[in-house]
């Protein structure tokens, strides 16, 4: 069974970053960037577009995906050279853009689920035929979040236990103070 994450309404622009990348002349993104006051951008026309806004133009039926992209945030030169670059080797993402016939969603997939077209395609037609019988939003998730309802003890324990953990390891543990004026009631 494949393992998946939605996003309803995604804000990403790494495609169309690609894109930007793809249509740029100059060896140097600093040159580039000197280049925006005389008006000759190659990459321009992209600027503020969101990959969901560009699949929505290519998406054209319900059920309709895009290709598999790369999470190109697991392969920056940072998060690879230090310690969380070990933790998340093998652990990289990959997504696709969905026509749920609603809107544009991105549905994203572990490494070992998109190294498998079998695994790729059931994930499709799962997370189709949830949005559908959830008219537009996958039922799981909406009864999820139904089911997730965090009550103001439930809260206060979670607090407790880490103030708790962190006393005992002589840590000093400040919250900020809008979240410490939320927990004390004030009459």
């Amino acid at each position: 069974m494949p393992f998946v994450g939605h996003v309803s309404r995604p804000s990403a622009n790494s495609v169309v970053n690609t894109l930007r990348l793809a249509l740029c002349k100059q060896e140097d993104c600093r040159r580039c960037r000197s280049q925006v006051a005389r008006g000759r951008r190659d990459c321009e026309g992209f600027a503020g577009l969101t990959d969901r806004e560009v699949f929505a133009e290519l998406l054209r039926s319900p059920g309709q995906r895009s290709a598999l992209f790369v999470n190109l945030l697991s392969f920056s030169g940072k998060e690879q050279a230090g310690a969380l670059g070990s933790y998340y080797r093998g652990k990289e993402t990959r997504f696709f853009y969905l026509n749920t016939g609603e809107e544009i969603a991105r549905v994203e997939l572990p490494l070992w689920v998109a190294e498998s077209e079998a695994l790729v395609d059931l994930a499709h037609s799962l997370v189709y035929d949830q949005v559908r019988r959830g008219d537009g939003y996958p039922v799981a998730l909406s009864e999820a979040h139904e089911q997730a309802v965090v009550t103001a003890a439930d809260r206060e324990q979670f607090w407790y236990l880490v103030e708790t953990m962190a006393a005992e390891r002589g840590v000093r543990f400040a919250g900020s103070a809008k979240a410490f004026s939320k927990r004390l009631p004030w009459v």
